[in-house]
């Protein structure tokens, strides 16, 4: 799988630096995304959905943290890794608020950088395999259920075996009421 990433900072030279100093590839990132500002950062989000943003803190018009607490709102799941040139405790307090998930200071570490981005790419991937597992999971009960509920119904049209037990156990694993009304449809080709 290849994940997109933004890239959001009022300093081209940092913005461009990054773009062109990662070994994208290499890190499964398929697309990548610049930004000058954030209002530009809110439309690449909504139209282009990056799975992963670096956000500058300090920039005119609205914050690097205003824009992913704008982000937030909507997007729980995005992966974000803040940059600011500011050793200051309430920065890494916000940022901690707003579930950011690294926070690292200027000047860029590059090899720094590109770990964090990694660890953010091997987030997402665990992340993708559980929800596959779960609906694979899920699909794999309804299979199950659909056939042990055929093979009842067949049992109970038949004749076989005690019905009036079974049709406990049906009523109970199923969640059908007694009382209600059930039909029984046959198909005849």
């Amino acid at each position: 799988m290849r994940y997109r990433i933004l890239i959001v900072d009022d300093e081209k030279m940092i913005r461009m630096g990054i773009k062109n100093a990662m070994p994208w590839e290499k890190m499964h990132i398929g697309e990548i995304y610049t930004a000058a500002c954030a209002r530009e950062a809110a439309e690449l989000v909504r139209e282009r959905r990056p799975e992963i943003m670096i956000t500058d803190i300090s920039m005119t018009e609205m914050s690097g943290l205003e824009l992913v607490e704008q982000i937030r709102r909507k997007n729980k799941e995005m992966r974000v890794i803040v940059l600011t040139g500011y050793d200051r405790f309430e920065y890494a307090r916000q940022a901690l608020q707003l579930q950011v998930h690294d926070f690292l200071l200027k000047p860029i570490d590059e090899s720094e950088l590109q770990k964090s981005i990694m660890t953010q790419v091997e987030w997402l991937e665990n992340h993708r395999m559980k929800q596959e597992s779960s609906i694979t999971s899920s699909r794999a009960q309804g299979v199950r259920q659909q056939v042990e509920l055929e093979e009842f119904m067949r049992s109970l049209v038949m004749g076989r075996g005690n019905s009036q037990e079974r049709a406990e156990v049906f009523l109970k694993e199923f969640h059908f009421q007694e009382s209600g009304e059930m039909r029984i449809g046959i198909l005849i080709p």
